[in-house]
């Protein structure tokens, strides 16, 4: 059986609805997030039975992007002049009447800076980052990693 389709009496969350915030700082000008939390090496352990006796757990990475109008670019760069060689915590939110969700990214790292102009478009910078953690919670509950240790798993 598929999974239902919410019954829903309002707006399904967009991009408008989103803000992305580092403590009480909002990044305005912000065009473009990706976040990619991904398991590596989560190979199937086989033997000499028909069926697979199961998987290994694999490691967990998380890696992501964004984009921001150069001006919010360089605002936040000013703000935080070392900020290639520091380590952040940003929250994520999406916010549509009374559904909210909450995306804790900790332990990020930014991994570039570069700055893209063509044409007659706005000038953007598209920072690629990596991190070490990233907690989820909806609609109030208490934020919990997506990649639990094993002895959160079974308790």
């Amino acid at each position: 059986m598929g999974l239902l389709y919410p019954n829903r009496s309002g707006f399904i969350e967009s991009f408008k609805s989103v803000n992305l915030l580092e403590g009480a700082d909002v990044f305005d000008g912000l065009r473009k997030v990706e976040l990619t939390p991904e398991i590596s090496g989560a190979e199937t352990v086989k033997t000499n039975r028909r069926k697979p006796q199961g998987h290994v757990a694999g490691d967990a990475s998380i890696t992501g992007s964004m984009t921001l109008l150069y001006r919010s670019a360089l605002d936040y760069q000013q703000k935080h002049p070392f900020f290639l060689y520091e380590i952040h915590s940003l929250t994520f939110t999406t916010e549509e009447r009374v559904d909210f969700t909450t995306v804790a990214i900790e332990g990020l790292r930014w991994l570039s800076f570069p700055i893209l102009a063509e044409g007659t478009n706005a000038i953007e910078v598209e920072v690629k980052f990596e991190a070490l953690d990233c907690l989820m919670s909806v609609n109030g509950e208490e934020l919990k990693s997506i990649f639990p240790e094993a002895s959160e798993q079974f308790a």
